[in-house]
């Protein structure tokens, strides 16, 4: 219930930019309570400034997140390249982390690239969810390499632009 609690108010947040929200993220996540393993903030549109500050805000925490949900959030390449910076300069904050969502934003060849960058970090990670992400081959053969350093179970590419060199790369 508290885990709840804390996520509305973080959404809440996200959506009052203008109101100091730096702060208040930060304060949220650095309570390091023990609740917060979810952040969801699916169908935001919260866009690319919100989510730097998201990322700003978990470079700061040492909550162990579980389950990272963001689709629908008009994330484009650069948004996504702040969150894996975070993930990438981590020392095990993120072992936990076992579900990523980013489907339906806009992260491009460039934002698997740079998620793949972060793959490394999160040994855990069962589920990964990039569907409807305008992703291609060059994407692809940069994140395939990597999904071998997690627990992949599950990997949602419905409605990318994989063609035949991404698909082999994802059979090997």
């Amino acid at each position: 219930l508290l885990q709840r609690y804390v996520i509305e108010f973080f959404s809440i947040l996200l959506s009052e930019m203008s109101r100091g929200i730096d702060t208040e993220i930060l304060r949220c996540l650095h309570k390091d309570d023990e609740a917060l393993k979810i952040i969801n903030l699916s169908n935001r549109r919260c866009g690319d400034a919100a989510i730097s500050i998201l990322a700003s805000a978990m470079k700061n925490s040492r909550c162990e997140l579980t389950d990272l949900e963001l689709p629908l959030n008009c994330i484009s390449p650069r948004g996504l390249a702040s969150l894996a910076a975070v993930i990438c300069n981590s020392h095990g904050e993120y072992d936990c982390m076992v579900r990523v969502r980013l489907n339906s934003n806009d992260i491009g060849d460039a934002g698997a690239c740079s998620l793949a960058l972060a793959m490394r970090k999160l040994p855990n990670l069962k589920e990964l969810h990039l569907a409807n992400n305008s992703i291609g081959d060059d994407g692809i053969l940069s994140l395939a390499p990597k999904l071998t350093l997690t627990s992949l179970e599950y990997l949602d590419l419905y409605g990318n632009r994989i063609g035949i060199i991404g698909s082999t790369a994802l059979g090997q």
